[in-house]
């Protein structure tokens, strides 16, 4: 009884701490999330042959890049800005697989949030995280994909030929995304056939749950 009375108080603080390290993670991630989801402006500023950036951006979070000048209504200017946004995303995504396991669920949380953009990052990152406990996410993702394909296709039909379009490269975009994380996660080749991957799922998950 002496021996439990004094561990007791150990374990409690220990297990106050795991709990903080966990929201800690969760919060980070959120913080993260929020950060792909924005496309801040960018700004790419005429190079004069002298280093640096303006004193004083615009607005919040502007990206300056110094580049030979263009025209900001130009495709070399827009496809140069992508570029600066894609290396920005991807340096974040980085960042949300760094926080390892413990932030799979807020990023399987965000990858259902069908009213956010860029989600084919958080796909990548819970195969990149390589927690197979992110794969009914993936599923779900999946299963997203298709019926957009098969909006499309509907759409198509009653001439509806723009939102067609616009749900076809959605889907498209989707499905890439979620047959190849789901594969990278779980080294299993099936397709875009989300009843193949609930029933590896299904005999499998024990051995991970």
């Amino acid at each position: 009884m002496k021996y439990l009375r004094l561990a007791l108080p150990i374990f409690i603080a220990m297990w106050l701490i795991s709990v903080a390290g966990a929201q800690s993670v969760e919060d980070e991630a959120r913080a993260l999330i929020r950060d792909l989801i924005t496309d801040p402006p960018v700004v790419i500023v005429e190079d004069d042959g002298q280093a640096g950036t303006p004193a004083g951006p615009p607005g919040p979070h502007a990206n300056y890049h110094v580049a030979p000048k263009l025209d900001p209504s130009s495709p070399e200017y827009k496809a140069k800005a992508e570029i600066i946004r894609e290396k920005r995303r991807r340096e974040i995504q980085a960042k949300l697989v760094a926080l390892g396991p413990a932030a799979a669920p807020t990023i399987g949380a965000a990858l259902g949030n069908k009213t956010l953009p860029y989600r084919q990052y958080l796909a990548e990152a819970l195969a990149r995280i390589g927690d197979k406990r992110a794969v009914p996410y993936l599923i779900d993702y999946l299963d997203e994909g298709l019926s957009k394909l098969r909006a499309a296709e509907s759409l198509a039909k009653v001439g509806e030929t723009e939102q067609a379009e616009t749900q076809r490269k959605e889907g498209v975009l989707i499905l890439t995304a979620a047959v190849d994380s789901l594969r990278a996660l779980t080294g299993q080749p099936f397709g875009n056939e989300p009843a193949y991957w609930r029933a590896w799922w299904e005999q499998n998950k024990y051995m991970y749950q």
